[in-house]
This record gives structure tokens, C-alpha cells and sequence, in this order.
């Protein structure tokens, strides 16, 4: 089992950049021609490796609302969002959240809550949570169909990507989580949803090595969640999400992968 979707509304318009009728690149506005098109991954493959190395080009997606798996050999990605040199630039992003997943050295926190880890390009992490987000929202792609960012959103977070600036706490403040089960075993990984988190709009999306991450995309702020997010203080805060095998996640990653045989 590779990863899995959740999904939770359903597709709104999405407007792509266009230029006497071509398709132009989402992120610069460039027109995108056969030279500078590029197979853009929405979920980064080097994170799908790094989720189990001995299934990369063999992924399914299986889904809820999809009648049957969909096979990805080398996960979902998009020749028709990003040019190559925006496909480098979020590839910034994108690298560094493996390197990480891999590298990260858990200390417990004193409260108990969680733990602390040292030394971490918090803007970096925090712009790969976004620029995730804001690629599942931009392509056509049926699995992300759950993500639909808006217009005024969607151009918020282009202009942070394009700018490399991840701006304030409060600017779609970006949230870590971890389970604690320390046998490596997390099944799969559910794909980006919208809920709600302490009464604000959110997405909420899992990385490997356990990892779980909400994005606030609401105008309203919560103190309380701005001060332990990513870029608030040093070092950074991860919480504690439980037990993977006792989760809920873990439920509805076997009952969608057992529906969708």
C-alpha cells in the first residue's frame, strides 16, 4: 500500500494563467512549451521513497470516492501546473522536509505534550507545507479533489512561494504533529483535507516517518496554536498524535484500502 486520499468537498474551478490561449506556468506566468514542461509532483516523489522504498513504482491510490485503486507508479504529478525552473524552486522546499523526516532528533519536551528538535530551517518546512498545499489546490488531478484553496488564497500563497517568504505566525500558520509509536509502521498516508482545528479552517495533511501537519487557512488567528507553530520559537515544537495503530487514521486508511480492492 502506497498513499491514500480522504476526501471531504468536491472540485471547484480552477483558473489556470493563460496567455493567447496557452498554458502558462501557475507559480511565474510563463508560457509552458515543450521545453520547459516539466512532470511536476504534487506529493514530492522523493518523500513517496522515503515512505517505503520497497514499493516506490509500484504506489496505488485508493480513495473513498474512487471506484477503484488508481495506480501511480511514481505518485501523482501535474505536466500542465509549474515550469521547471518554479518545479526547482518548490524542489528547495521539498528536499529539505526529507532530509528532515530524516535527520530530525527527537528531545521530549517537559510537559509531555511532545518534543522539541533543534536546529531546523523552520521557513524552509513551513514553505514546503504551503507549497504542498497550494499544488494540490492549483491541479486537476481527481485524487486532490479534496483541496480547493480559492482564488484569493491560492494567489496569497503564490506570491509567498514566488517571493520565498513565509511571512508572519499568522500567516496560514502551519502546525506539526507526530505519533509516538517508535516501530516505523504507519501503514500509509492519507492525502490533504479540509477540517477544522480549535474552530478554524484547516488542511490537515501526513508526511512519512508519522509526521502530521495542519495549515490554517482561516483570517482568524488562535493564540494558543500560533505560539507552539512552525516558526514561532526555537527549537521547534512537535506534538504528540498517540499511537498510530490505536488512531483513527489507521482506521480509515484499512477501510479504504480494504473497500477499494
Amino acid at each position: 500500500m502506497g498513499y491514500l486520499i480522504r476526501s471531504r468537498i468536491k472540485l471547484m474551478a480552477i483558473v489556470r494563467i493563460t496567455y493567447n490561449g496557452q498554458m502558462s506556468c501557475r507559480l511565474c506566468g510563463v508560457v509552458l512549451s515543450p521545453i520547459n514542461k516539466c512532470n511536476a509532483h504534487i506529493f514530492p516523489s522523493s518523500l513517496l521513497k522515503l515512505l517505503a522504498p520497497g514499493e516506490y513504482g509500484s504506489i496505488k491510490i485508493v480513495g473513498t470516492e474512487m471506484d477503484r485503486a488508481k495506480r501511480t507508479p511514481i505518485g501523482s504529478y501535474d505536466c500542465n501546473i509549474l515550469c521547471a525552473t518554479c518545479d526547482n524552486k518548490v524542489g528547495i522546499y521539498d528536499g529539505y522536509s526529507r532530509r528532515f523526516m530524516e535527520n530530525s532528533v527527537l528531545v521530549p519536551h517537559p510537559s509531555g505534550a511532545g518534543w522539541t528538535i533543534d536546529n531546523v530551517d523552520q521557513h524552509k518546512l513551513k514553505m514546503f507545507c504551503i507549497s504542498y498545499l497550494w499544488r494540490a489546490s492549483i491541479t486537476n488531478l481527481s485524487e486532490f479533489k479534496a483541496v480547493s484553496l480559492g482564488t484569493v488564497h491560492e494567489e496569497r500563497m503564490r506570491q509567498m512561494i514566488l517571493n520565498d517568504n513565509s511571512g508572519g505566525v499568522n500567516d496560514y500558520t502551519v502546525s506539526l504533529q507526530k505519533f509516538s509509536n517508535d516501530d516505523g509502521n504507519f501503514g500509509g498516508i492519507l492525502l490533504l483535507a479540509r477540517t477544522r482545528l480549535v474552530g478554524l479552517n484547516v488542511y490537515e495533511g501526513y508526511l512519512p516517518h508519522g509526521y502530521k501537519f495542519w495549515v490554517k487557512v482561516d483570517s482568524r488567528n488562535e493564540d494558543k496554536l500560533s505560539a507552539i507553530s512552525v516558526g514561532a520559537a526555537e527549537p521547534l515544537f512537535v506534538g504528540d498524535r498517540g499511537n498510530f495503530h490505536t488512531s483513527v487514521e489507521k482506521t480509515i486508511i484499512v477501510r479504504t484500502a480494504m473497500r477499494s480492492k
